[in-house]
């Protein structure tokens, strides 16, 4: 009986240890699987920052590039408005000075003709 007692005994023990490394070498894996898991996650917000920080600079490049399209065509208008102006000051100069020389031509042949008379 005590040898019985005893067998039974060093099962338990056996059967416990057993347990024991089955149970370990789960949480073992699973540690091993969850690490595995956040490494990955770490990895992939990496290149997503990544990524976003590429886009968003390629959004600044071109929001840069059109405020510079859009200054430049701005000095164009003005610069083009002004030539307009001075081109109609001309035009407006020349008629101007045509009426002139023309009230004068009449002005001096009015003259002419009453001297004539």
């Amino acid at each position: 009986w005590e040898e019985m007692t005893r067998e039974a005994t060093e099962m338990r023990v056996k059967l416990r240890r057993c347990l024991q490394r089955m149970t370990q070498r789960q949480l073992a894996s699973a540690f091993f699987d969850w690490v595995e898991v956040v490494d990955a996650t770490k990895e992939w917000e990496a290149k997503l920052s990544k990524c976003q920080r590429f886009v968003s600079t390629m959004l600044r490049k071109g929001l840069h590039e059109s405020f510079a399209r859009w200054e430049e065509m701005s000095r164009e208008a003005v610069k083009m408005r002004v030539r307009l102006r001075r081109c109609l000051q001309r035009m407006t100069q020349r008629q101007l000075a045509s009426a002139f020389y023309d009230w004068a031509d009449k002005v001096v042949a009015k003259k002419e003709w009453e001297a004539k008379l």
